[in-house]
């Protein structure tokens, strides 16, 4: 039996993390998500911002949502608008709350949102992209 190099084993290692590392923010499009993008993609209206009303804009891409992670208060009503802006089908599915949107490449829903008491975290994915990491949570706060 060959003896196996333990320093070729681990450059490869190596390689496979990078390109993985690459192909990861290839399809993020090159950004790591961040409290600026989220609060970047917060959009009111003047009628929901004189009610109170936060408006948060989830862009569903292959295969990801930005912003994975929003924070939110119990109570709170938000709404989110989602929008496909990939080149595939997406859903925007929420178990707990009965959600479950259907968006096709350019489709743009909103969903309004009132934050039930007694959670920590409300999980949304995409359906047929679940596997792959299409996941992200709303985290509750206060």
């Amino acid at each position: 039996m060959a003896k196996r190099n333990p320093y070729l084993i681990a450059a490869i290692v190596i390689v496979v993390i990078v390109v993985a590392a690459a192909a990861f923010m290839f399809l993020r499009g090159g950004e790591a998500p961040g409290e600026a993008e989220e609060a970047a993609a917060e959009t009111p209206t003047p009628a929901e911002a004189a009610e109170g009303v936060r408006t948060i804009v989830v862009t569903a891409t292959e295969f990801s949502f930005d912003p994975d992670t929003i924070t939110v208060s119990p109570g709170e009503t938000i709404v989110i608008i989602v929008r496909n802006e990939g080149r595939v089908f997406h859903t925007f599915t929420i178990d707990e709350l009965g959600i479950d949107v259907a968006l096709n490449p350019g489709d743009e829903e909103r969903i309004e949102i009132t934050v039930p008491e007694g959670v920590e975290r409300i999980t949304f994915y995409c359906r047929p992209h679940v596997g792959l990491g299409m996941v992200g949570e709303l985290v509750v706060q206060g």
